[in-house]
């Protein structure tokens, strides 16, 4: 589970899951509703709303649907927030760590008491007077005339004939009505809350708490349900608009006002810090009023100033606010505001705002609410259920055992099915292991003929680098060494290399035994380049082919001492 920081926020990256859901607000006198959601692609979007001015419930909200039916032309979603004045929401100071709550028995135990007191007094803002005007039956000079005109205090919300001249009977009887709707007389205050706690804050930790009566919750509930619609969450009025200001980093102030009764909203960093309620004399909001509650109010880190109020009163509440507090203030504005249409521009910001915060489109701890119905109990606190329980838990045993049996019957015939594909693998595997050695074998027999074949290249190759190669320059080189040698009075009638290809022999004829000696000593330095040398030399008195007396010459050439280094070492 993902942890929460002080401010009741969670850590991590949040996913926005598409959706789409119906927002309500009942302003007292008139309910307002239009169809909400977010696409994948698309932007979020509200459509134009619709309105009922049925005083009851149930025909309220079967007239709000088939107007959005008829606009939107295509199924609407099953899910439904609702934002009332009946319910009363406060900033309240509990000694609880949001990263270490209590139970939802004992939070809700606490915040109802610290609700109380408050949510008296937003019940106060239900009156005969305050309806009538509501619903356009008189004005509000009307009002203040009836109830004792400027600077008298107003009547109380039950008193009987007051406006008996002033409206029809039936007109009356509407609003007694409405009126017994709207209130309740029993002690069940329904709670919700989020924490708005800094990061600095030691305790006691700021909550924004919200509750309403169980009685008037359970009519609203018990409305949406005959439609076929589950309503989810319940918001108040005043402050729901605040979710358009989650984006701001630095101080801000929202002033909202609404029919008899203004809120003053002070947050930063996305969390409300301050919040004052204030009660509109005869209904309607003084400009002059206003700005000096809202300079009351103001807190010295303060940048921003918007505010939230019916059309007729936007010019003037502006002015008297830029007066008063020496701060420009602007006209909030939602994203995508339908143009024109029948809706007041303060409830449209609060039907947009319920919406972004149920589809989770801006951080939870933005706004509080209420959980919209009571959540049925356990099964096993409900004694009706118990017969049904014991079926269901037959039911289930002989599915259990079915399914069991057919779990081990279907694990034995994998096994036996695994075990015949391991058989076959493994034969496969035995397979291709012996063919991999027969290849292998194959390819062992042909590596070794051709390294044979190397082998005789190899000795071809040397036989022609060191034996025809060195033969072919040894010969003529030998050739030019004689040539170099003899004189004219020795003449060379044979040379031919010996059997065991270890030198030369030479035969021929000298005129002069000094001829033949000269002939053999420059015969040694005309050989010594080609590392040969003359090994024995026989010199005898005798005639040659030329049939002169002279002397025969029989020469053995070899090879010198480095030589024949050389051909162990080099020449194999």
């Amino acid at each position: 589970m993902a942890k929460r920081n002080k401010s009741g926020r969670k850590k991590g990256l949040k996913i926005t899951i598409p959706g789409r859901l119906l927002v309500f607000e009942s302003t007292g006198f008139a309910l307002y509703g239009a169809l909400a959601g977010r696409g994948l692609r698309s932007e979020f979007a509200v459509s134009e709303p619709v309105v009922s001015t049925a005083p009851d419930f149930v025909v309220a909200v079967g007239e709000v649907l088939a107007l959005l039916r008829r606009k939107a032309g295509k199924r609407l979603p099953k899910k439904a927030v609702l934002v009332t004045p009946s319910a009363a929401a406060q900033l309240l100071h509990l000694p609880v760590d949001p990263e270490k709550p209590r139970t939802h028995a004992q939070m809700s135990e606490m915040v109802r008491w610290e609700l109380e007191e408050f949510f008296v007094h937003q019940n106060d803002i239900w009156s005969q007077g305050s309806l009538l005007l509501g619903r356009g039956y008189i004005s509000a000079q009307q009002r203040r005339e009836a109830e004792g005109g400027e600077g008298a205090t107003p009547r109380p919300r039950s008193a009987a004939g007051v406006y008996s001249g002033i409206v029809a009977r039936e007109q009356l009887d509407e609003c007694l009505d409405l009126l017994e709707k709207l209130t309740t007389s029993d002690d069940d205050l329904v709670t919700g809350w989020n924490s708005q706690a800094g990061k600095e804050e030691e305790g006691p930790f700021t909550w924004w708490g919200a509750g309403i009566g169980g009685e008037v919750r359970a009519r609203w509930a018990d409305a949406f349900h005959r439609h076929g619609l589950s309503l989810a969450w319940i918001y108040p009025q005043l402050g729901t608009a605040v979710s358009h200001l989650a984006s701001e980093t630095g101080g801000w102030m929202l002033v909202e006002v609404r029919q008899e009764q203004f809120g003053l909203f002070h947050g930063r960093g996305g969390l409300l810090t301050s919040l004052a309620l204030k009660r509109c004399p005869f209904g309607l909001a003084d400009p002059a009023m206003v700005a000096e509650a809202a300079h009351g109010t103001l807190l010295p880190d303060t940048e921003k100033v918007f505010l939230s109020a019916p059309t007729a009163l936007v010019a003037p509440i502006l002015a008297a606010l830029g007066l008063r507090l020496d701060r420009e203030a602007a006209t909030l504005t939602g994203a995508g505001n339908p143009a024109g249409g029948i809706c007041p521009p303060q409830v449209l910001l609060s039907l947009q705002g319920a919406a972004r915060h149920a589809l989770g489109l801006c951080p939870p701890h933005v706004l509080v609410r209420i959980q919209a119905q009571t959540p049925p109990p356990p099964l096993w606190k409900n004694r009706a259920t118990y017969p049904w329980l014991g079926i269901g838990i037959l039911l289930v045993a002989i599915i259990g055992n079915e399914w069991y049996l057919s779990f081990r019957t279907e694990k034995n015939t994998r096994e036996l099915f695994r075990e015949i594909g391991r058989e076959k693998h493994q034969t496969q595997l035995r397979n291709e292991a012996q063919k991999t050695h027969n290849e292998a074998q194959r390819l062992q027999k042909e590596l070794k003929e051709k390294e044979d074949e190397l082998k005789e290249q190899e000795r071809l190759r040397n036989i022609l680098d060191n034996v025809i190669r060195y033969r072919q320059d040894l010969v003529p080189g030998i050739l030019q060494a004689l040539g170099q040698a003899v004189n004219d009075e020795v003449v060379l009638d044979l040379v031919e290399e010996r059997d065991d290809g270890q030198g030369f022999y030479l035969e021929g004829w000298a005129l002069k035994d000094p001829a033949g000696q000269l002939f053999v000593s420059r015969l040694n330095e005309t050989l010594a380049p080609w590392r040969y040398k003359v090994g024995e030399i026989q010199l005898v008195r005798g005639k040659g082919r030329l049939k002169i007396d002279g002397s025969v010459l029989k020469i053995w050439l070899v090879k010198t001492a480095e030589e024949t280094a050389g051909q162990t070492g080099g020449r194999r």
